[in-house]
């Protein structure tokens, strides 16, 4: 169980609903206390001695960026079964049922500002989301990815079909909107019943420029179906710390 708040701010108001930030309820500091308690209990119960722990599990490493420090959103498009209003955002914990998040805390604020402007244009053009119907044309997920280091956006449209009516509309008022902040504009289709999130074809709609991100000491290509980790300042403190505990060797990493 998560430790309960001590304080009556809360920088997220949608933390009680999504479920997707549990800790967010609590101060900075409780947040990294409780990381370091959960790992010294695993130790434990694996059958490891508080002496041995002591020597080995150092203080929880916090983050120079505590808030809107994710580099990658992957919302989900759903229309409210009562209302038929659309809703952009994550499924509520255990369920298939959407939170509506207009704008999340942890997200960078760019995210945040080209994600909401889509919603309004997917309305506006009466762009069909979230069919369960996957063999009707529909627009299932947006993925944004921000880059700290360009201060760029990469966005992807994933779609059931390859022709959404509509859909063609929002590419060219975002492209007018955010001009060469936007570097890419990719619709991914996918029909896929599963759990996969994306699918084999793709199609830039807009390719003006490559986004790059800074991990530390490594600069890393970024494209619209990378994986890398969400914090960037605290994988470059990942990466130099791996290098440290390796030490000099046969197996030199470029950091």
């Amino acid at each position: 169980m998560s430790p309960q708040p001590k304080s009556s701010h809360i920088p997220c108001r949608h933390w009680n609903e999504c479920g997707g930030c549990p800790l967010i309820r609590n101060d900075y500091k409780t947040q990294l206390k409780y990381k370091f308690d959960k790992v010294k209990k695993a130790f434990l119960d694996a059958g490891f001695g508080e002496g041995l722990i002591r020597q080995v599990l150092k203080p929880t490493q916090g983050s120079t960026m505590t808030l809107n420090y994710r580099n990658k959103a992957k919302w989900i498009l759903q229309r409210d079964s009562a209302s038929k209003k659309l809703k952009m955002g994550i499924y509520y914990p255990g369920t298939h049922e959407v939170v509506d998040i207009p704008s999340c805390a942890v997200h960078a604020g760019p995210i945040n500002d080209v994600s909401f402007y889509v919603k309004q244009k997917l309305i506006q053009y009466n762009v069909e989301c979230g069919s369960e119907d996957l063999s009707l044309p529909s627009l299932r997920y947006l993925i944004a990815r921000y880059s700290f280091r360009d201060k760029k956006l990469i966005l992807v449209f994933v779609t059931t079909t390859g022709k959404v009516e509509g859909l063609e509309n929002v590419y060219k008022d975002v492209e007018k909107k955010f001009g060469d902040q936007v570097v890419s504009i990719v619709q991914n289709i996918n029909a896929d019943t599963g759990n996969v999130l994306l699918g084999e074809a793709n199609r830039f709609i807009k390719k003006t420029g490559e986004l790059t991100e800074q991990m530390g000491k490594v600069r890393i290509p970024v494209g619209p179906l990378s994986f890398l980790q969400v914090n960037s300042s605290q994988a470059g403190y990942l990466y130099n710390r791996v290098k440290t505990l390796m030490g000099k060797g046969p197996y030199q990493l470029g950091l």
